[in-house]
């Protein structure tokens, strides 16, 4: 299950990122699918073994990657960040449906 997960975060992340400085920002030189994915593995494997105990130290990680690397600026920043987060909102509520309509929700 734990594949799973860091599969899916992954993949969730890197579209997420992709696709959110996409929107804000079509012209950015370093935003690439691949760069996106790696950095989605990335997090998403330090979310998963840290769980909520360091919540606040990837978005912050996020937050500085996009105004530094992406050179984005902080209204572009937080749209992006916005993105993300809808994004796995959906996602999830999509699993949750799909688990739950196969029987295998768990609460």
């Amino acid at each position: 299950m734990a594949v799973l997960s860091i599969a899916l975060g992954t993949v969730v992340f890197g579209l997420g990122l992709w696709g959110g400085i996409k929107l804000v920002d079509q012209g950015n030189e370093h935003n690439s699918l691949l760069l996106a994915g790696i950095l989605g593995l990335f997090f998403s494997t330090f979310g998963y073994a840290a769980g909520m105990l360091f919540f606040l130290l990837p978005v912050v990680a996020l937050g500085m990657l996009l105004l530094k690397f992406y050179q984005l600026e902080i209204m572009q920043t937080i749209v992006v960040m916005v993105i993300m987060f809808l994004l796995n909102v959906a996602v999830s509520y999509v699993v949750k449906a799909l688990l739950t309509a196969l029987g295998m929700a768990t609460g």
